[in-house]
């Protein structure tokens, strides 16, 4: 996930991303979309697998940022609250939610005897610190049972390991963050796996009630994506669906989530193209002469990319970001992994010096640099429908992890 403060949640694994395509085979959902006063929307499907997804309008911690609510209740019983801003994320694994949103108790997990906690580190050097609990986790009307969750919390045993961070890179609380929390739908099934389970890492830690020291985390114990324990038929991935939305931006758009690829008439991606992905989730992009990685992250709040070459970028605190004089049209090829599986691409950049100036929330046409690769944000989603194959996982595309589009 990278948003305005160009933060990414991958560092070591969560890394993934966004294309704006125009070249790929159509697929059997709508993406025609309605406009009033600026407000752009999509039709949305009958089923108990479906969410609701906002831009802008409620949902405007920032510019593109994409949420949703879900319900969670403490686990077995109906003590139950609705979260909502929580920013919908492709690009990572789990449900987090700041401590200071919860209205419901729930209780740390342990390890052995020890509660555990877990680190989440950003690109402009902020973190996420909290314990590990379980919920009970609504999407739609599809609940997830006993879900390991991180509850945000930077007081949790006395404050992050120092391996973690200090106190003063804590993000403590959603006006901090932009959202009440992160809904990780992406392409694991865990935040972590294989990598934390077989080793001590910065990512998980075992404490007392006032420190915390790495140890290595059973996959059953780390934050999970609620996904993947979904009833079968809605837990082998998610498609994401938004509405096109003009270059200059728009005040708001409302789209759908939609658990399950391939498993009922309102998760049937007919005409579209799987690209798997490597072991991390990354495909490959093509672009001035050089090939990629590259990922989709609805998370991330522009298209961001190995651009300095081509494009200007902008000065003072927007530096990260692209200002060209005027709209530029780019282009590119997607790849999967092997590189056996191409479309040609365009994709938009205007000004953020014009976008940060201007009153709406939805911009499709936002672009930063990102030297080592291309996390492809939000603004490819705008006018698609896309799937997240999960880790492991089959559907009638092949067995996860797959984006198809």
């Amino acid at each position: 996930m990278i948003k305005l403060t160009k933060r990414n949640l991958k560092e070591a694994f969560f890394l993934i991303a966004i294309l704006m395509w125009t070249g790929c085979s159509q697929n059997s959902f709508s993406t025609s979309s309605t406009s009033a006063g600026g407000n752009y929307s999509v039709s949305v499907p009958a089923g108990s697998n479906v969410m609701e997804v906002t831009v802008g309008g409620a949902c405007s911690g920032y510019i593109n940022e994409i949420c949703a609510s879900v319900t969670i209740c403490t686990p077995g019983t109906t003590t139950c609250q609705t979260i909502d801003n929580l920013l919908v994320d492709t690009g990572s694994y789990g449900l987090r939610v700041f401590k200071s949103v919860l209205s419901i108790s729930l209780s740390p997990e342990t390890n052995g005897s020890n509660t555990y906690g877990t680190c989440v580190s950003y690109m402009d050097g902020s973190i996420q610190w909290g314990s590990v609990q379980k919920a009970d986790i609504t999407m739609g009307s599809l609940t997830a049972s006993s879900v390991p969750i991180q509850v945000i919390d930077g007081s949790f045993a006395g404050g992050p390991n120092s391996n973690c961070g200090t106190a003063s890179q804590v993000e403590n609380s959603p006006s901090a963050a932009g959202f009440n929390g992160i809904l990780g739908v992406g392409l694991f099934a865990e935040d972590c796996g294989t990598a934390c389970s077989s080793a001590a890492t910065k990512y998980y830690y075992l404490c007392s009630s006032s420190s915390c020291s790495e140890a290595a985390m059973p996959i059953s114990l780390q934050v999970t994506n609620p996904v993947s324990m979904l009833p079968n038929g809605y837990n082998n991935g998610v498609i994401l669906q938004l509405p096109d939305v003009p270059t200059g931006g728009a005040a708001s758009a409302t789209g759908v989530l939609i658990m399950g690829i391939g498993t009922s008439t309102n998760n049937t991606m007919s005409g579209a193209v799987m690209y798997a992905t490597d072991s991390s989730g990354d495909i490959v992009t093509a672009f001035n002469g050089s090939r990629k990685s590259a990922f989709i992250d609805s998370g991330s709040n522009g298209l961001y990319f190995p651009g300095s070459a081509v494009l200007t970028t902008c000065s003072g605190s927007l530096s990260s970001f692209f200002c060209p004089a005027s709209l530029t049209t780019l282009s590119a090829t997607i790849y999967n992994a092997v590189q056996t599986v191409s479309s040609s691409t365009s994709f938009y950049v205007l000004s953020a010096n014009t976008i940060y100036a201007g009153s709406n929330s939805v911009y499709p046409d936002l672009g930063g640099d990102y030297s080592t690769g291309f996390d492809w944000g939000l603004p490819f989603f705008f006018g698609k429908t896309i799937g997240f194959g999960i880790d492991g996982k089959a559907s009638t595309f092949g067995t996860g992890p797959y984006y198809v589009f």
